[in-house]
């Protein structure tokens, strides 16, 4: 198992104070010992231990994320100069796709056009209208970001660039059919609903709607629409995975979870979810001063990663799911006695999840008459 996606953390800090935030405001502290923005020193030592994992591994495409914090805060002749830097560096026979994750605050149409001039994807958060997305979503004086996120959409919609989507972080308390309606009105046509950070030591709120309501009112409203253009990952995602056994995401189906991450001061980290499970668990004494990526692939917790699979309890794998669900994430089966041994803490919502988009495409392959076999345990 290699792995293709490397994840470098340009700055350790946000201009928001998200109340959800898995990276300040989980219980992992490790990020004020970081420095906040990454130097270029170090960034030159990430990129070339990246290209010679890969070219010693005769990997041909990979993923390069650029991501915080906010990224952003680094300033546009920082990111400029790395996605440069990064195509001298690169390998002729190696093809790297970049992405950014952001908070939308601070785009504008000079952002956009060195995204565009790289073929950045951009992934920006947006949790819904106003009033609920200003509720988590807040400035360090309490003040919401939805206006400043919104405005930032308009623009990419304005400048023609698609190579863009939103990613909203589901809550059971909305409407999730109301918050892709609204999505649909900005314009958006790609998006994604992410599961909320929880684990076992650190579950979910106790609410009389359940995320398995929220999600299902979401797949209805979308699939009822018909619509090509619209896409959402992860019910695109369950739908590959029912059809063909096949993912393309880390957070559902019976994947191992091989995501690099290079923090500001140069660490070496696996997937960087984890550190919600406990305060410094990601710190490894792995940099990229004087360590490989190979070596953090050997490391005891990388191979927990990669292995994931066999640490399940039996319940789960004899589960009529587990071949789509696969668990759940990772990061979401964290109890302190028992590590990673668990099944998700969203267990009972993702089962009823995809019991029912399994139900909604057999239905509709059978009214077709297509022939087909849905994946079963």
């Amino acid at each position: 198992m290699v792995c293709t996606s490397f994840i470098i953390k340009v700055t350790s800090r946000c201009n928001l104070n998200c109340s959800y935030c898995y990276m300040f405001n989980k219980g992992d502290t490790t990020f004020q010992s970081k420095p906040k923005i990454m130097l270029r020193e170090t960034a030159i030592l990430a990129l070339n231990k990246i290209y010679s994992y890969s070219m010693k591994h005769k990997i041909s495409e990979i993923d390069v994320v650029l991501h915080g914090g906010e990224p952003l805060l680094s300033g546009k002749e920082w990111v400029s100069w790395f996605l440069e830097k990064s195509e001298e560096l690169k390998p002729a026979n190696l093809r790297v796709a970049y992405c950014i994750q952001t908070n939308g605050t601070l785009l504008d149409n000079e952002w956009i056009s060195i995204f565009k001039s790289r073929s950045v994807n951009i992934g920006i958060s947006l949790d819904g209208e106003r009033e609920i997305h200003d509720q988590n979503r807040i400035d360090h004086n309490g003040n919401g970001s939805y206006e400043k996120v919104t405005k930032g959409i308009d623009l990419l919609l304005k400048s023609g660039y698609k190579k863009w989507g939103v990613l909203v972080v589901a809550d059971p308390e909305i409407s999730g059919e109301d918050v892709y309606n609204h999505l649909l009105d900005l314009g958006v046509k790609n998006m994604d609903f992410l599961w909320p950070s929880y684990n076992h030591d650190n579950p979910p709120k106790k609410s009389e709607k359940s995320l398995a309501e929220y999600y299902i009112s979401v797949f209805k409203a979308w699939y009822s629409d018909k619509n090509v253009e619209i896409n959402i990952r992860w019910f695109s995602n369950v739908i590959r995975l029912l059809l063909s056994g096949n993912s393309r995401l880390d957070c559902v189906g019976p994947v191992p979870l091989n995501q690099v991450v290079i923090e500001t001061d140069g660490s070496i980290e696996p997937a960087d979810m984890l550190r919600t499970c406990r305060d410094g668990l990601t710190r490894l004494s792995l940099n990229v001063l004087e360590n490989n990526i190979d070596e953090l692939i050997q490391t005891d917790l990388f191979q927990k990663c990669l292995q994931n699979q066999e640490l399940l309890p039996l319940n789960c794998k004899s589960c009529s799911i587990y071949k789509v669900c696969g668990g759940g994430y990772m990061a979401d089966r964290w109890k302190t006695e028992t590590g990673f041994s668990n099944s998700s803490v969203h267990c009972a919502d993702l089962y009823d999840v995809i019991t029912y988009i399994r139900y909604q495409v057999v239905e509709d392959l059978n009214d077709s008459n297509i022939k087909y076999q849905i994946i079963q345990e």
